[in-house]
């Protein structure tokens, strides 16, 4: 409790023999000031006793009996879980592409194509930094290329933001694409010309 400015407390400057309060606290059987009042030079009643020792229920979880877990069981019975919950999403989200990424071999392709490069983005030459390793021919429509070391490069997220197959831009870049190769010519990304 904070008190106000000048404010005296009670008991400043009283004894025992001023204040038959204060005599009275003095003559307790000490239960209560050693619950609640620190007297210095005696010892801490839980030095050296661990946690767990004082409280069970805290420290290391014990496994729920059989009976405990019958119960949990029943209690959540009729509840709104999974699909049924006002909250569900769906489930998972990842795509196709995703769970391929998670392969072997798309990781080590892509270890390969920034060792090749020595960690450096192609295209602004910065060095480290958060690197993508991107498809020069994109993943999706050249499957064969795919784990080709020669189909990938190193680009900054920033770089890579700026290319024509980043995000929703790959369906404008796949448009384009099949004008170019109906009028026989070869196809630009970024900065490169692919023939």
């Amino acid at each position: 409790m904070a008190f106000k400015k000048g404010y005296t407390p009670w008991n400043k400057g009283k004894t025992k023999k001023d204040d038959p309060r204060i005599a009275k606290l003095a003559n307790c059987d000490g239960r209560r000031l050693s619950q609640f009042w620190f007297v210095k030079g005696q010892p801490v009643w839980n030095k050296g006793i661990k946690t767990s020792e004082v409280k069970p229920s805290m420290g290391h979880h014990t496994p729920h009996t059989e009976e405990t877990k019958r119960k949990i069981s029943l209690n959540r019975r009729g509840k709104a879980m999974g699909e049924f919950n006002g909250w569900w999403k769906g489930g998972g989200k990842r795509t196709k592409r995703h769970i391929e990424m998670g392969r072997w071999q798309y990781i080590e392709w892509r270890k390969l194509v920034f060792e090749r490069d020595d960690y450096t983005c192609q295209i602004c030459t910065k060095r480290g930094g958060n690197l993508n390793a991107d498809h020069i021919k994109p993943w999706e429509l050249y499957p064969e290329l795919r784990y080709n070391v020669s189909n990938g490069r190193t680009i900054c997220v920033k770089c890579h933001r700026k290319t024509s197959t980043w995000g929703a831009r790959i369906f404008k870049y796949k448009n384009n694409l099949d004008e170019n190769l109906n009028k026989g010519g070869g196809e630009k990304i970024g900065r490169l010309l692919i023939i």
